[in-house]
């Protein structure tokens, strides 16, 4: 694991006015900035403009940042400074890694332990912080060596979708670890792999019900569902209606 010695940390919540510019001074450190919603926009003194999107993750020295500023919709981000022995293989790219409810909790409690007064919260702070640097960098490392082209990751699910394979075993197949591959598959869909996969199923489901003869049934057995019973609560789930009601709609 990197080790790293965490300066500062700050949770922003910015709107359309928020502008920072930044003087050049010899800082040392690196600054890691992880967006939540909305977008930023960052530019380095060389003259290199990055777009910070939601699930965004970006590392640069922090002497190189000349100017960030919020979008029009505004900026959720937090900002850490930091020291290391080395530069993360990383650094001066954007990755796009799911932000889960975990490193929310995770990132609210680093940054609670930095403010305290306690020498202990500071060293759980510190922790904390390299847990999640450790973290990104594996999860940025796993998206990189997967390789994988949006086109290959969705035929992938597709079989999936078709195999009812689990999604350790997709990851596997793809290369990387599940996190990895979930992060890989959000970047390209912009879903998580269950809801892509599930989005297939009941877009063919629907298919199927409208030009069709096969019956509720057989269309659950199809889809590999256990029951009529079962698929049709999973589709009225996602469409709010029943395969029964599409039928008899048709029918009308």
């Amino acid at each position: 694991m990197q080790r790293a010695r965490l300066d500062a940390i700050w949770y922003v919540d910015a709107d359309k006015s928020y502008i920072v510019n930044r003087r050049h001074a010899e800082e040392a450190g690196y600054t890691l900035v992880r967006t939540l919603t909305g977008m930023g926009a960052l530019e380095l003194f060389d003259g290199n403009q990055f777009t910070l999107r939601p699930n965004s993750l970006a590392i640069y020295r922090t002497a190189d940042i000349s100017h960030y500023e919020a979008s029009a919709d505004g900026w959720q981000f937090y900002w850490f400074e930091y020291d290391a022995e080395q530069a993360p293989e990383i650094l001066g790219e954007v990755c796009e890694l799911r932000l889960s409810t975990q490193e929310r909790i995770e990132l609210e409690r680093c940054l609670a332990s930095l403010d305290s007064a306690s020498a202990r919260e500071g060293a759980l702070a510190n922790a904390l912080f390299e847990y999640l640097l450790a973290d990104w960098l594996l999860r940025a490392e796993g998206a990189r060596q997967g390789g994988m082209s949006p086109r290959e990751l969705t035929a992938l699910l597709e079989k999936g979708r078709r195999e009812r394979l689990p999604i350790a075993e997709l990851a596997r197949e793809a290369g990387m670890c599940e996190r990895s591959f979930r992060d890989a598959v959000h970047a390209a869909t912009g879903m998580s792999p269950k809801s892509y996969m599930l989005r297939g199923e009941m877009t063919a489901a629907m298919e199927l019900l409208r030009t069709s003869g096969m019956s509720i049934s057989e269309i659950a057995s199809c889809f590999n569902y256990s029951s009529q019973f079962y698929f049709s609560r999973v589709f009225k789930k996602y469409y709010g209606v029943s395969p029964q009601r599409v039928r008899d709609t048709l029918e009308l």
